[in-house]
């Protein structure tokens, strides 16, 4: 019989994080995960597709989605598929070609559908920002009512996003299509440290232990809430497949947030296979994000097309290649904009790690390599070796138009 599957990306939540606030959570745990990357744009593409973020063409200064070969979504398309995307974040939406294998795509844009309210308070500070955007919200040609109820819920709740809590609700009105797939991102936890990369190189963090406990205490209200979600998945989907597709520095090498590096804190990340059978592999082996693809295409009985290896399956994994391309273009305003230009390219390096079987990790850094303590013998070998059969395939960049709203709501997650 064919199966439905979910796969549920938390945005931005860290492996350690996960395992105390998501122990509830029935399915296998995988204890040694390793992402693609460390930011969202190439991770969602290799999950598209079981490839690396050099073979999909998709990493810093080329956002669109143009695979050399066909997405995950469009060979369960050809399946009798019904392909859905859920996504709380805009880079999914913003760039060309994410959208185009999926039947049917709820993104941050249907959320803003009448008067901008963050437009109208953009200029604005403190308690004038609300007299000051009802104002303008009148003498707008936005229809009145709505844009007012969409305001209040701007100012007084977190439902102008796509939460788990929100989710739910449209989830449960919807017709249920069999067979289905849904690529589902949740940013509740997204930037809630309120530090970016740009701000945290340039000023430092002033308060390390503040930081921590509001990313933490996101972490613990998004599991709260995707426990009511997870039960409406569970009802509609054989599969549910729970990860996160990077984590986040809490002032770890001095940074915060996800805009650099490779370190172990960013790229190992949670993953729990919750289904009508127990996953094939065991919960210690090494996983990469790229297996998860080829465990949806078993799960389809389609071609997996990649380099993945279906947790399903009884074959293990040796290595996990993670890899990054430099700055991404919109990142590069953040030095900009915090005054620290002139160090630009002291961040803007390729880097590239590898994680083995035994689950010790070595990776590049911009002053040189690294690895974790249970590392054995010269990384770099292993590293160069990791990468020696992958291919950069080269899709057409174009990040260069940016609509000035989006870009501002970027900058708020931290991109740009």
């Amino acid at each position: 019989m064919t199966q439905s599957v979910a796969v549920v990306v938390l945005d931005a939540v860290r492996a350690d994080a996960f395992a105390e606030a998501f122990d509830w959570l029935p399915g296998r745990h995988y204890e040694t995960v390793y992402s693609t990357s460390h930011w969202t744009v190439p991770v969602h593409a290799s999950l598209l597709t079981g490839l690396l973020p050099r073979e999909t063409g998709t990493y810093a200064g080329s956002p669109s989605f143009a695979p050399p070969s066909r997405s995950l979504p469009a060979r369960l398309r050809a399946a009798d598929y019904t392909t859905r995307m859920y996504t709380a974040n805009l880079q999914l939406v913003q760039w060309d070609g994410w959208t185009d294998d999926f039947d049917h795509v709820v993104g941050p844009q249907d959320y803003h559908v009448n008067f901008d309210w963050n437009d109208a308070t953009a200029d604005t500070a403190g308690w004038r920002q609300y007299p000051t955007a009802l104002l303008r919200c009148l003498a707008s040609d936005a229809p009145t009512i709505a844009s007012l109820r969409e305001g209040w819920r701007d100012f007084t709740t977190d439902d102008n996003r796509l939460t788990a809590d929100r989710l739910k609700r449209l989830l449960t009105t919807e017709s249920s299509d069999e067979p289905a797939f849904a690529l589902i991102n949740l940013m509740e936890v997204h930037s809630s440290a309120g530090t970016s990369t740009g701000e945290a190189i340039a000023t430092g963090i002033d308060d390390p232990d503040a930081l921590r406990t509001s990313y933490r205490a996101a972490v613990d209200d998004l599991a709260l809430s995707y426990r009511d979600l997870y039960d409406t998945l569970a009802d509609r989907f054989d599969w549910v497949i729970t990860l996160s597709d990077h984590g986040d520095l809490l002032d770890q090498h001095g940074l915060s947030g996800h805009g650099h590096g490779l370190y172990p804190d960013l790229v190992r990340v949670p993953l729990v296979v919750s289904g009508p059978t127990t996953p094939e592999r065991s919960p210690t082996d090494l996983v990469s994000l790229v297996d998860v693809p080829a465990t949806v295409a078993d799960i389809a009985g389609v071609d997996p097309n990649g380099r993945g290896v279906s947790l399903l399956s009884t074959s293990e994994r040796t290595t996990a290649p993670v890899e990054r391309f430099g700055q991404p273009h919109l990142h590069r305003g953040m030095f900009d904009r915090y005054g620290i230009a002139d160090r630009l390219d002291e961040f803007d390096v390729p880097l590239r790690g590898v994680a083995r079987a035994d689950g010790s990790y070595a990776y590049e850094t911009r002053d040189g390599t690294s690895s974790t303590d249970d590392w054995t013998g010269d990384p770099r070998p292993a590293i160069e070796e990791a990468f020696a059969d992958v291919d950069r395939y080269t899709s057409d960049p174009d990040d260069s138009a940016v609509a000035g709203d989006v870009k501002d709501r970027l900058r708020d997650l931290g991109y740009a």
